[in-house]
């Protein structure tokens, strides 16, 4: 009897999300948010080929997002999205100086839940990103890295509208980060990397929150 209640609720909820749906087919939607991850890193450093130094750490940020969607069909929209903002290795570093991270991303959103007010959504994304790692050596030197690659991250979050076009958002997010060095100064002269080979790799898992937004 438990298990048939449990269907015919099921049905009713997956009925009610046809009947009136949030997002309709050519609905444009955007999400700004706040953003915050945890990071693991794995950095290798090769010369000639061979392996200098391999460290692991962890590291976190703190970006702000803005997302645009676009439905094909009710339950399927498309967009991309822009996070920008700091990236804070170990805290207890004085030689940290600051360091800005960003990326940018064309995301694929599939909607299993798709109400009147709320829907829930699952997807991956691709893209770019960046990361700038600043630090003052001794003597005063600054050290400037500049690494750029590719992005990929997979979210599942909702849109709770509490009136027809605006509401609040939130996705908890993976993302894979794959870095290479494509720029070292220090002192504002820069470094000669030929023959060096620099990497730095990311996993992280995330939270965005924020306000949603949408045009049906």
């Amino acid at each position: 009897m438990k298990i048939k209640l449990l269907i015919i609720a099921i049905l009713f909820l997956f009925t009610s999300t046809l009947s009136a749906q949030s997002h309709n087919d050519g609905t444009l939607s955007f999400q700004l948010g706040y953003d915050l991850g945890v990071h693991g890193t794995k950095y290798t450093s090769k010369f000639g080929g061979f392996v200098v130094v391999t460290d692991t750490s962890a590291a976190a940020t703190k970006m702000l997002g803005l997302s645009a969607q676009y439905n094909i069909v009710n339950w399927l929209s498309f967009g991309a999205t822009y996070a920008f903002g700091g990236y804070i290795e170990d805290t207890a570093d004085a030689g940290a100086n600051g360091n800005r991270a960003g990326y940018i991303t064309f995301d694929l959103r599939v909607y299993p839940i798709n109400g009147e007010r709320f829907n829930l959504y699952i997807g991956p994304e691709f893209g770019y990103s960046y990361l700038e790692i600043n630090r003052v050596l001794p003597g005063n030197i600054d050290e400037i890295s500049n690494y750029n690659g590719g992005h990929f991250g997979a979210n599942l979050g909702f849109n709770w509208y509490f009136v027809d076009f605006a509401g609040v958002f939130m996705q908890l997010e993976y993302t894979k980060n794959n870095f290479t060095l494509q720029d070292y100064s220090l002192d504002g002269t820069a470094i000669d990397l030929t023959n060096f080979d620099v990497t730095l790799d990311t996993f992280s898992a995330g939270a965005r929150f924020g306000l949603c937004f949408k045009i049906n």
